[in-house]
């Protein structure tokens, strides 16, 4: 089974400086599936994801926690994660996390690496069908 983080249907909760990482904190949307997260019928979870960037900076102002977020994606060796990261991931290059949320803000957080994992268990939400032409269909 595949996990998945969808970052449209998350919230950011904790923006926060521990030792050298810089940290956000998601009430994340997850996708489980066996064929592709987010895209094959699966089911989905709600569960504590915690990105983590080595020697990491930022912009936008996330005074205002928590917020709900509209989009999200992750740029790390020119390859884009574009709503959807795999959980848990780990990349040993540079990366870029890109959050917009529903009000129009854009946080933007960058690091020499990243990880991305799921903080204990995750919470079962409901079945996912699988996506349409017309976008993804929960049920």
């Amino acid at each position: 089974m595949q996990t998945a983080l969808e970052f449209h249907d998350s919230v950011l909760t904790a923006v926060y400086w521990r030792e050298d990482r810089l940290t956000a904190e998601l009430d994340a949307y997850l996708h489980r599936s066996t064929g592709r997260p987010g895209i094959d019928r699966g089911t989905g979870w709600q569960g504590l994801v915690r990105l983590s960037l080595a020697a990491g900076g930022g912009g936008g102002k996330a005074d205002d926690l928590p917020l709900d977020l509209s989009y999200g994606g992750v740029e790390v060796r020119g390859k884009k994660f574009d709503n959807v990261l795999p959980i848990p991931s780990a990349f040993a290059t540079p990366a870029r996390v890109t959050l917009v949320c529903t009000s129009g803000l854009k946080i933007v957080l960058a690091g020499t690496c990243l990880d991305a994992v799921l903080v204990g268990e995750a919470t079962y939400v409901e079945e996912f069908t699988g996506q349409e032409s017309s976008g993804a269909e929960r049920r």
